[in-house]
């Protein structure tokens, strides 16, 4: 995975506990890095034709 961005802060110290046994799927640590993906998509300039396509298909119904 290969994040871009602008530095912001640095830490000095970083505590992770359990560090010495392998993650589950619903470790709140790994979960946290799914968010840069919703920020992501959240924060994406959004094109006239993408409101189009969804303007066009909630009137279709």
């Amino acid at each position: 995975m290969y994040l871009k961005g602008e530095m912001k802060a640095k830490f000095d110290e970083f505590t992770y506990w359990n560090h010495d046994s392998i993650p589950s799927k619903d470790d709140p640590f790994l979960s946290s890095f799914h968010w840069f993906a919703v920020a992501e998509a959240l924060h994406k300039p959004v094109k006239a034709e993408d409101m189009a396509a969804v303007d066009a298909a909630l009137w279709k119904n």
